[in-house]
C-alpha cells in the first residue's frame, strides 16, 4: 500500500476538494424522500395556506363594491399596505420554515431523525437572528447587484449558508455571515452553478400556475391559479431550505473535516 504524500515535488499543497452538484442534489432530494411528511406537509401548512389565504384576502379587500367605487389612489394604498403586511408575515414564516427544515435535514444527514417538536423549538430560537442575518444579506446583495451585478452575485454565493450556520452553530447574526464566507471560500463558482440549478427547478414549477392562469383567467376556475401558486411556493421553499442545509453539511465536511460524529454533537 502506498504511503500518503504531503504534497507534490514543487512543495505546493494539493488542491482542496470541491463540492459536487450531484452529491448535494442527492442529499437534498434524498432527505425529502425519506421524510415526506415533515419536508412536504409542513411547508404546505407554513407556506401554502398563508399564501392562498393572503391572496383571497387581498382579492376580497380590493374587489368589494365600496372599494371599487373609490379612487384608484385609495385602492393602490390599500393594496400596498395589505401586500406589505402579507410580505412581512410571509418572510417570518419562510425563515421559520428554513430554520426548522435545516435542523431536521442536518440531523437526517447524520442518521438521526429529529422530532418535529425538537426542530420547531430550534427553529423558533433561531428565527430572529436568522431573519436579521437574512435581511442584511438581502440588503448587501441588492446593493451589489445595483452597483455592478457581479459583486451581488458573489455575495449571494458567499452568504449562501448563513442561515444554516446561525441555526446549527448558533453563531449569531454577524457570526453567521462571517462563518458562511469561510465555508464557501474556494467553492463559490460551483455554488453559483448549484443556485442556478435550483432556480431552474423553481422557475419550472412557477411556470405551471402561470400557464394555468393564462388558460383559466376568463373562466370561473381562475382561483385554481392561486391554489397552484401556494403549492409551488411550498415545493420551492422546501427545495431551497433543504438544499441550503445539504450545501452547509457538505461544506463542513470539506472545509472542517466534519464527519457524522462532529455534526452529530450539535444535538447533544
Amino acid at each position: 500500500m502506498s504511503s500518503p504524500v504531503s504534497g507534490p515535488v514543487s512543495g505546493r499543497l494539493p488542491p482542496a476538494e470541491k463540492i459536487g452538484l450531484a452529491p448535494i442534489a442527492r442529499m437534498t432530494f434524498g432527505v425529502i424522500g425519506r421524510q415526506p411528511v415533515a419536508f412536504l406537509l409542513l411547508p404546505l401548512l407554513v407556506v401554502s395556506l398563508p399564501t392562498i389565504a393572503g391572496q383571497f384576502l387581498l382579492a376580497r379587500t380590493l374587489l368589494v363594491p365600496d372599494v371599487m367605487v373609490e379612487s384608484s389612489a385609495s385602492m393602490m394604498v390599500i393594496g400596498a399596505v395589505t401586500g406589505a403586511g402579507m410580505g412581512l408575515f410571509g418572510m417570518l414564516l419562510h425563515y421559520l420554515l428554513q430554520a426548522v427544515l435545516t435542523h431536521a435535514a442536518v440531523a437526517d444527514f447524520n442518521g438521526r431523525r429529529a422530532g418535529l417538536g425538537e426542530s420547531l423549538g430550534r427553529g423558533l430560537r433561531a428565527l430572529l437572528p436568522a431573519l436579521a442575518a437574512a435581511i442584511l444579506m438581502l440588503m448587501g446583495i441588492v446593493l451589489g447587484i445595483a452597483l455592478l451585478v457581479v459583486p451581488g452575485v458573489m455575495l449571494l454565493c458567499a452568504w449562501s449558508v448563513t442561515v444554516p450556520a446561525v441555526v446549527i452553530e448558533r453563531t449569531g447574526v454577524f457570526g453567521g455571515l462571517r462563518r458562511s464566507r469561510e465555508l464557501t471560500k474556494g467553492n463559490r463558482w460551483r455554488i453559483l452553478g448549484l443556485a442556478i440549478f435550483y432556480m431552474a427547478i423553481s422557475a419550472a414549477l412557477s411556470g405551471i400556475p402561470v400557464a394555468f392562469a393564462y388558460l383559466l383567467v376568463t373562466t370561473e376556475f381562475y382561483w385554481v391559479d392561486t391554489l397552484l401558486q401556494g403549492l409551488t411556493s411550498a415545493v420551492s421553499a422546501t427545495i431551497g431550505a433543504t438544499g441550503s442545509a445539504a450545501l452547509y453539511a457538505e461544506l463542513r465536511r470539506i472545509q472542517d473535516g466534519a464527519g457524522p460524529e462532529t455534526l452529530a454533537s450539535i444535538f447533544d
